[in-house]
């Protein structure tokens, strides 16, 4: 995975947890956003100027971006019956007409009961639980709205989400925001990217998947642990 932050740090494991395949990616996240420069002006004394800005942008520091591809481990067909690395049987999962998800976790030890609590979150609760400003325009209360229908661990749930962009603004990636329990605390949250095989990313390469996430800057930075399943 070509990764666009230099200060990450990551590393790969992979496990097959009651029968899906798993792949966690472990991400330390950047701290902050720093401020963008919109100008400059040379300073005299005695000098009085006026300077308007236009087109001013700002950067989010609640959300972490993730975009990528999907391939299945080198020398390994895509799907398997197997137990601690011990394969009896496998298939060529094909690749080119891949479909799925992406799920990313606080949480480091999601078990099959937490997979089965799953079911829609509450943009409210994000916010409660990241320490967001409710009312702020990138809160979870304003990024997320409506209902898309997906399937976690085999079992059909559906959560409020937001569509990312392509290269040409145009919302093409949808990320669904999934809860077990009450949902008050962050490990309690999932957020699941679907995987669209071979779509145009927001930089204008080809890709297969790309998701946002939440960060809680005030505990910066977090892990996220990455799961996929294939369908």
């Amino acid at each position: 995975m070509n990764e666009r932050n230099m200060d990450k740090k990551t590393k790969f494991v992979s496990k097959l947890l009651t029968g899906l395949l798993l792949v966690v990616l472990v991400t330390v996240m950047p701290t902050s956003a720093a401020p963008i420069v919109n100008g400059s002006s040379s300073a005299t004394g005695g000098q009085i100027t006026e300077l308007n800005f236009s087109d001013v942008t700002s950067t989010t520091g609640k959300w972490q971006g993730y975009f990528g591809n999907v391939t299945n481990e080198s020398g390994a067909n895509g799907l398997q019956l197997e137990n601690a690395g011990n394969v009896m049987y496998s298939w060529n999962y094909n690749l080119s007409n891949l479909a799925g998800t992406i799920f990313a976790t606080l949480d480091n030890a999601m078990s099959l009961s937490k997979w089965d609590q799953l079911g829609a979150a509450t943009a409210g609760n994000i916010d409660t639980a990241y320490n967001f400003t409710s009312a702020n325009a990138d809160s979870a209360t304003n990024t997320l709205s409506g209902s898309q229908a997906l399937t976690v661990a085999g079992r059909a749930v559906n959560g409020p989400y937001v569509q990312t962009y392509n290269a040409t603004l145009s919302p093409t990636w949808n990320t669904v925001a999934l809860s077990r329990l009450s949902g008050s605390n962050m490990t309690d949250f999932v957020f699941a990217g679907m995987i669209d095989s071979n779509q145009e990313a927001f930089d204008g390469t080809t890709k297969d998947y790309q998701m946002v996430v939440p960060v809680n800057a005030s505990v910066s930075p977090q892990t996220y642990y990455f799961y996929v399943e294939l369908t």
